[in-house]
């Protein structure tokens, strides 16, 4: 069973739509392998409620105060500590500043976008 995990951009407590598009595709890729889908909410005071909703089976929220404002290598390091913890054949990050900044700091995490991930062969 495949674990993708999609980690979720927020700002200010507000989840982004590009992370709603990001879990539905981890969906899609979940189901293809039966497989199950995290998203990976880093900082305090998002709300996660409505992820399920996009196709997300668990809901992780990394609370820190310390994460409240975006500081990469501290984002990168919780998103590798979850998916080691899951287990994660796969991650997916949005194709904007923050899933590409995250790239620089652990090889590991590659941004992907919803047409690359669809041309992918797994």
């Amino acid at each position: 069973m495949a674990s993708i995990l999609v980690v979720i951009e927020q700002r200010d407590g507000a989840i982004k739509r590009v992370s709603h598009e990001a879990l539905t595709l981890g969906r899609v890729l979940a189901d293809a392998r039966q497989g199950t889908v995290t998203a990976l909410v880093v900082g305090p005071g998002a709300d996660a409620g409505s992820l399920g909703t996009f196709g997300a089976d668990k809901v992780v929220v990394v609370k820190d105060d310390g994460l409240r404002l975006y500081q990469p290598a501290a984002y990168a390091a919780a998103v590798v500590a979850q998916a080691k913890a899951e287990g994660s054949a796969a991650i997916l990050l949005s194709a904007t500043a923050l899933g590409t900044c995250q790239h620089q700091y652990s090889l590991t995490i590659v941004p992907c976008s919803a047409s690359n991930a669809a041309r992918a062969s797994w």
